[in-house]
C-alpha cells in the first residue's frame, strides 16, 4: 500500500492542497508570491498532481522540478524560515 492509498487517495490530497492555499493566500508573508497567478484552480490541480505522484498515486507529474518552478521567486532558506 502506498502513502497515497493509506491517507485516503485523491480526496485527502485535495483537502491538503485546499487548506495549504487557504493559508498561504491569506498570509501576508506568502500571499504576494501568488499575486500574478491568474488561475489558482489550475495551480491547485497542478499541486495535487505533484503531491499525488510523489506519494505513490496514479498521477504522472510532468511539471518542472521544485527548484526550477520556484527559481525566479527569490525564495531562500532564510525567507522560507521566517515566521
Amino acid at each position: 500500500m502506498t502513502i497515497y492509498d493509506s491517507i485516503g487517495g485523491a480526496p485527502s490530497v485535495r483537502v491538503v492542497v485546499d487548506k495549504f492555499y487557504g493559508r498561504v493566500l491569506n498570509d501576508p508573508q506568502w500571499a504576494h508570491y501568488f499575486a500574478g497567478v491568474a488561475d489558482i484552480d489550475k495551480l491547485k490541480s497542478h499541486q495535487r498532481s505533484s503531491i499525488a505522484a510523489a506519494i505513490g498515486g496514479p498521477e504522472i507529474y510532468q511539471g518542472r522540478d521544485m527548484g526550477a518552478a520556484h527559481a525566479t521567486l527569490g525564495i531562500t532558506a532564510r525567507t522560507s524560515m521566517r515566521s
